[in-house]
């Protein structure tokens, strides 16, 4: 009787397993698939839209190229970032207008760190003409949180650099502190990074507060001195 021996990865599910069968393309189908790929190439807002959607397509045309075609999960996408980039009507928007430049402004920052609205603050950034249609600019500006950031960023910092100030500090608790840097951080909250002057050696957290770019937000200072302007 002749022994033989099984794969390693052998199985009975495997053992009955039918071998694939070849997909065959269609060349009309590949054609029309690669003409769908360069006219989306080819319109000039493509390179305004997110990275992701760009490196998608570029995959979708490698495989296109190689004689297949787009699944039904691929085309889904294709649709999507071809209705990204269909003309979007922007009459309405005035920048000159109630303040619409700064909220313009204000909308990208309060987004980037958000992380909402990527598509349309990715278009902004890029294109400081282009605006999104007013109906998705509305519901960008229809949330509490966004109209209370605006109001904070418009008002401006409390303090500048160079000012002393009593900061609290994580890990630590309160130090008076040099201003060195003003940033619009977490929370779509001004914040400072501050070095910290009065810490004792032997702190625990010495070598943590001993770094000249610690971040603290607005809520965590109050003005000591304020450095005095050059006549």
């Amino acid at each position: 009787m002749a022994w033989g021996y099984r794969a390693k990865n052998w199985s009975h599910s495997s053992a009955y397993r039918p071998v694939a069968t070849p997909v065959t393309v269609d060349p009309a189908d590949n054609a029309a698939a690669k003409e769908r790929i360069a006219k989306i190439e080819g319109d000039e807002r493509f390179s305004l839209l997110p990275e992701r959607d760009r490196s998608f397509i570029s995959s979708v045309k490698e495989q296109i190229e190689k004689g297949r075609v787009p699944s039904a999960a691929q085309t889904s996408w294709i649709e999507r970032v071809e209705k990204q980039l269909i003309p979007v009507d922007t009459e309405w928007w005035k920048p000159e207008e109630d303040g619409n430049a700064k909220k313009r402004e204000y909308a990208i920052k309060h987004y980037t760190l958000t992380g909402y609205y990527t598509v349309e603050v990715s278009k902004m950034i890029a294109d400081s003409s282009y605006m999104p249609e007013k109906s998705k600019w509305d519901a960008m500006w229809g949330n509490k949180f966004i109209g209370a950031g605006y109001k904070r960023w418009t008002a401006g910092p409390k303090h500048a650099i160079g000012d002393m100030i009593n900061a609290k500090i994580s890990f630590g608790g309160h130090f008076t502190s040099v201003v060195t840097d003003v940033v619009w951080g977490k929370g779509n909250k001004w914040a400072y990074k501050v070095t910290p002057i009065d810490v004792p050696a032997d702190h625990m957290h010495y070598q943590y507060l001993a770094r000249p770019d610690i971040e603290v937000s607005e809520e965590d200072t109050k003005l000591l001195t304020r450095k005095k302007k050059k006549a």
